[in-house]
């Protein structure tokens, strides 16, 4: 007398799509599988992954890396050939660098905040990124705090903004089609920008040697500036405070887009530390 089993075929669930992942941060990938599995094997870009459990489990990977970008899937065994089955992709990306993304995440302006950016402050071996976000609140670096804001590259999309009562410190190459703005309360501003050296740059993916530069099509304004490292500007400053060298080997070249304004009749903006040396005063 024949008899027939029944067997329960492997059904996976489709998968999630998922944004772009933060260098070094822990990602875990997985699927929802029903059935008689006897065996999972988990693929990038097709190939076998070795290290990846026979038995089914999440595959985790510890700290994201360029390297592991790729397409991704499982295949399970059933109890009979005509019950296996593939899943479909999970296509992994990472940010192109080191980069943060300003989501204003917890409905906020605060830059120091970590849940407002996809990939957690900016530092000066991480790059910025300030697109449009739905709620129109952009990052804020308020001066009372006492904290600085820092980034390497710095970009500014149109329609956006960075604002500052604080410091801001850029290491990177200032990409601004928005507005930079340390200039907020006219002659009383406190605002400040910096450009910096992040010095052990070459032991950080996609660092690239001096000078930087400041480029883009939107307006930028502070009341203090301060050039601590090689820099040339591409598109329009306005400064109407102090515009001061971090020390000596340090240079900037204008490209005749540097103005020094006054705030007001009795205030002008000045020059010091030329040389280490007392500053001297300019009127626009």
């Amino acid at each position: 007398e024949a008899s027939i089993k029944v067997v329960t075929p492997i059904v996976i669930a489709s998968p999630a799509s998922l944004p772009p992942q933060c260098w070094g941060s822990k990602v875990t990938l997985s699927f929802a599988v029903t059935g008689d599995a006897t065996s999972y094997q988990w693929f990038k870009d097709g190939t076998a992954i070795t290290n990846a459990s026979p038995t089914y489990a999440p595959y985790i990977i510890n700290a994201m890396s360029p390297a592991d970008a790729g397409n991704y899937y499982l295949a399970v065994k059933g109890t009979s050939p005509c019950s296996d089955a593939t899943s479909g992709t999970i296509n992994l990306t990472t940010y192109s660098t080191d980069m943060t993304v300003w989501t204003s995440g917890m409905d906020t302006d605060e830059w120091h905040e970590d849940m407002n950016w996809t990939c957690g402050i900016p530092t000066l071996y991480k790059d910025a990124l300030v697109p449009i976000v739905p709620n129109n609140k952009y990052p804020y670096i308020d001066g009372t705090s006492g904290l600085v804001g820092q980034t390497r590259n710095l970009t500014i999309d149109a329609n956006t903004s960075v604002t500052l009562d604080g410091l801001l410190q850029m290491a990177g190459t200032v990409t601004n089609n928005g507005r930079l703005d340390g200039y907020l309360n006219g002659p009383a501003s406190t605002g400040r920008i910096e450009f910096v050296s992040n010095i052990n740059f070459s032991a950080y993916p996609n660092n690239t040697p001096d000078p930087k530069s400041l480029t883009g099509s939107g307006q930028t304004e502070t009341q203090h500036l301060k050039i601590s490292n090689k820099v040339t500007f591409n598109k329009p400053v306005d400064v109407y405070g102090q515009l001061s060298f971090g020390g000596s080997n340090k240079s900037l070249a204008t490209g005749d887009a540097l103005t020094l304004k006054s705030g007001s009749s009795t205030i002008s903006a000045m020059v010091t530390d030329r040389t280490n040396g007392a500053g001297t005063e300019q009127n626009n």
